[in-house]
């Protein structure tokens, strides 16, 4: 699935932002078409192993099945790239109605396709997309950056705390079509990730040494045995404060650099640039959500969606 991250890119090498978001369209339809193909194929299956959806390919770590985080981050990257589309055809007025409405339609179900298939294969790219989906309608239609952060702050609460209700209220139906949202199944997860972490963390601040360069690439595989889930984590732990740093100087770059980005479209009065600067700082938080998550410094996913946010900017 990363393949069609990696094509992603191409929009990105136009500088018109009219021409992008042609661009955009056709990548969309591409992923609706890949997406609707895999739903309909009885190669996509419940993996009682992982607990999660999976594309059995005969090879890979997981019950023989396709990378599940790869699917969950490309289901993710529909409904996002659903969403920004939707805000561009509601501008364009020269559509006719009925024309209009279809492309609407659509969009909604690629908002709901990429969500549902988000939702069978992962729990924390579920809950990071609709995070960023709430981002990205707000930053596309608040006046400055500025203003966003309030009303931002309130929907993601407001969001987040209904689908806890909701969770709560219905959790056994919701395990039902998604055993990775089984309580037992978060519990396990939590408990594992918490001893990971913690374990990481210990031999991490174990000396000054330690705690200024790290372990050392895989120095947390080597010492616990397995990664910790975390890559800000794991940057501290093998890196050290410097690496740690770093790390996150790229994510504060790339934010500061959005913002301003999105501020000056906003005074370009470039409504293409506007929602694009929003789709990309949407990107940005998806990858930052989950990489507190998931994942190790070794796997491409923790630079490939930095980089995919920063050229698009």
């Amino acid at each position: 699935p990363y393949l069609i991250v990696y094509v992603f890119v191409l929009p990105f090498l136009v500088r018109d932002p009219v021409q992008m978001m042609k661009a955009f369209r056709v990548l969309w339809a591409l992923l609706m078409v890949g997406f609707i193909g895999t739903l309909l194929s009885p190669m996509l299956m419940f993996s009682l192993a992982v607990g999660r959806a999976v594309v059995v390919t005969g090879a890979g770590a997981f019950d023989e099945g396709a990378n599940p985080l790869a699917f969950a981050d490309t289901a993710a990257l529909l409904a996002l790239t659903s969403v920004m589309l939707f805000f561009r055809i509601s501008q364009d007025a020269r559509t006719r109605p009925l024309f209009r409405a279809a492309r609407r339609l659509g969009l909604v179900a690629g908002v709901l396709l990429g969500l549902w298939l988000a939702f069978i294969s992962g729990r924390g790219e579920t809950a990071a997309c609709l995070v960023s989906g709430v981002v990205l309608v707000i930053l596309t239609k608040a006046r400055t950056p500025k203003r966003a952060i309030r009303p931002m702050i309130i929907a993601v609460s407001v969001v987040s705390a209904v689908l806890l209700m909701l969770f709560i209220q219905f959790r056994d139906i919701v395990a039902q079509f998604s055993p990775r949202f089984n309580e037992g199944n978060i519990a396990a997860g939590l408990s594992v990730r918490g001893d990971l972490q913690a374990a990481c963390l210990r031999i991490a601040s174990s000396s000054p040494t330690a705690i200024l360069v790290g372990l050392g690439a895989d120095g947390c595989d080597e010492r616990v045995g397995l990664y910790p889930h975390n890559e800000l984590l794991q940057a501290f732990s093998e890196t050290g404060i410097l690496g740690f740093a770093m790390m996150c100087s790229c994510y504060f770059f790339a934010i500061r650099f959005g913002l301003r980005t999105l501020s000056l479209a906003r005074r370009l009065a470039s409504r293409e640039s506007i929602i694009i600067t929003a789709f990309a700082l949407s990107l940005l938080l998806y990858a930052l959500l989950v990489a507190n998550k998931k994942g190790t410094l070794t796997h491409p996913d923790t630079y490939m969606w930095l980089v995919l946010s920063v050229m698009m900017f």
